[in-house]
Parts: C-alpha cells; structure tokens; sequence
C-alpha cells in the first residue's frame, strides 16, 4: 500500500499514483520508443510504457487530463510523427493549419511542462519548480491555458521509427530579421516537432504571434531540421545520442 502524501496539484493528502511524465498515449506500443537526455551521465531509455514519477499526482488529478492528453497526442501522431494527411489545411507554403480543439492542446501540453517542473527526474532539473510552476497549475485550474501561447514547429525531413521524447530546454527566443527582442520561452522536442511554450511575463513576439495554439486552430511551422536554428534544442539532443534512433531525410 502507498504511503499518502501531498498531491501537488490539488494540495490534498493521499495515497499519489504512477503518473507518466509523457502521457502514455503519446507512445507508440507497436514500436520501441526512445526518452533522451543531454545531461552528463544520463543515456537513452528504451521504453514502450513510459517515464513515470510516483510523487507528483494522485489519481484523480491525473485522471482529469488524461482525454486531453489522448487528443493531444492523436494529433501529434497524426500529423507530427507520420506523413501529413488530408485533413491538413495549407494555408501558404510556409504554414499549415489543423482544424481542431485547441484548448484541449493547451491544457494537454501545459500538463505536460507542469508535471516536468514537479518531477524529481535529473533530465528535467532544468525546469525544476521554475518560478512559472504556480502560475500554469492556475491557469490549468481555471481551465483557461490562454495566459502561456504555444507554438508548434514540424520538421518535415525528419523521419523517427517510433517516437522520442527529449529533455525541455529553456531559450531566448528572438523575433524575426532585425528584431533583437526576446523572450523566455521553454523547447520540448517530440518526435518529428518542438513544442515552444512562451513561459515570460510579456507576450510572444512576431512572427510566432500569428501562429499560437488557438481555440479552435492548430498551427504546424515547418522547418528544415538541419540547418534552422529553431531546431536546436532538438539538434543538441540527437547529436549527443547519435545512436539513439534512426535520422534520414523523407522520401520525395
């Protein structure tokens, strides 16, 4: 029997569950699936049911997600880890455009980076109860989300057997030619994208103003994942672990 303790989401005492850090939803069970790491010391997972962490939930915070977070990662499957399909919409050469529920993206994905500030893993110290921690679990308990824009960035010659899942990283993000604003904002590289949440206090800055995560509309940024300085945080981690899973260009 588990010994109760704080939830950290709700504050009540109580026996905590094995909550996934990455839902297990996310994964692919028919393939093996790769959880990657940077840090000194830490070397590829093979795992087909996930990273989980025994101190972070109980049952029934976690469970309050999980249809969320099933969305969530059909819709990354669908259009993020497997060639685009038809319900993509293009709306200029540069952009395509999901018809799709939004918010249950945001709150997904917030979970997510919330769950990774709580989580006593070495591969996720860098966000470990980051100041921004309280404000996503009060935005997600006010089920709102809007207060943290998200961008999603799409590597169409990226190809992975079977999905990865890698550290998130915290950057400076730039704006556009000549803009040397930035903004604090945190990378988390899935598969074939990297998820950008904007966790400064000031908004996002153009051009990714135009393309968050809305209600009702998903916005997949291509990139070539090469030779883009947005892809690094994904670069970094792929290059150190170059025996990790399979890189090749897709097929024309």
């Amino acid at each position: 029997m588990k010994i109760p303790n704080e939830c950290k989401y709700c504050g009540i005492i109580k026996p905590l569950c094995d909550a996934h850090i990455y839902p297990r939803s996310w994964y692919n069970s028919e393939e093996l699936n790769k959880i990657i790491s940077r840090l000194e010391g830490q070397f590829p997972k093979t795992v087909r049911k996930g990273l989980y962490d025994q101190g972070i939930t109980c049952a029934e915070c976690d469970n309050e997600f999980g249809a969320d977070e099933t969305y969530c990662g059909q819709i990354l499957e669908n259009f993020t880890f497997t060639t685009i399909g038809k319900p993509v919409i293009e709306v200029h050469p540069q952009l395509l455009r999901i018809d799709a529920d939004g918010r249950r993206m945001r709150r997904a994905i917030l979970f997510l980076l919330w769950k990774m500030t709580k989580s006593q893993f070495i591969m996720f110290a860098n966000v470990y109860n980051a100041p921004y921690s309280e404000r996503i679990k009060h935005e997600l308990k006010n089920n709102r989300g809007l207060g943290f824009e998200i961008n999603i960035f799409y590597y169409e010659d990226f190809i992975s057997k079977g999905v990865f899942f890698a550290e998130p990283t915290p950057r400076r993000m730039l704006g556009g030619v000549g803009n040397t604003e930035y903004r604090n904002v945190i990378m988390i590289p899935i598969g074939r994208c990297t998820i950008m949440i904007n966790v400064d206090s000031r908004p996002i800055i153009r051009p990714y103003t135009d393309y968050i995560v809305n209600n009702t509309q998903i916005y997949l940024i291509p990139m070539e994942f090469k030779n883009n300085g947005i892809c690094k945080s994904s670069l970094d981690i792929i290059d150190s672990n170059p025996n990790a899973f399979t890189r090749h260009r897709k097929q024309k």
